[in-house]
């Protein structure tokens, strides 16, 4: 319906330069039981824009590539599909990651 629906795989927002942790299924099963594509994205600067509402301080949004699920219908089939799915993810927004710090 043209809805948008933002899920952090790995269950929470990461932390300072703390690199993304072990991804949950969640994000997989999602895409594969609804067919909506997976746009990663990696958000710089959360971290301390939450801190604090009163110090305003620039976030930086970077996307990365569309997951389509139908690439990995097959993961469904498999108990750790989900998890396998929603590590290439994690991987995708780690590769995001590496390209904003050798920038």
């Amino acid at each position: 319906d043209g809805k948008v629906v933002v899920i952090f795989p790995e269950g929470t927002r990461g932390r300072g330069k703390v690199r993304p942790k072990r991804a949950k299924s969640g994000v997989a099963r999602l895409a594969l039981a609804t067919g909506a594509p997976i746009l990663t994205v990696y958000v710089e600067g959360s971290d301390e824009k939450w801190k604090t509402l009163l110090r305003i301080r620039p976030l930086r949004v970077r996307f990365g590539r569309i997951i389509r699920p139908e690439e990995y219908r097959s993961f469904a089939q498999n108990p750790k599909g989900f998890r396998e799915l929603a590590g290439h993810v994690l991987d995708e927004i780690e590769g995001i990651v590496k390209d904003v710090e050798s920038t």
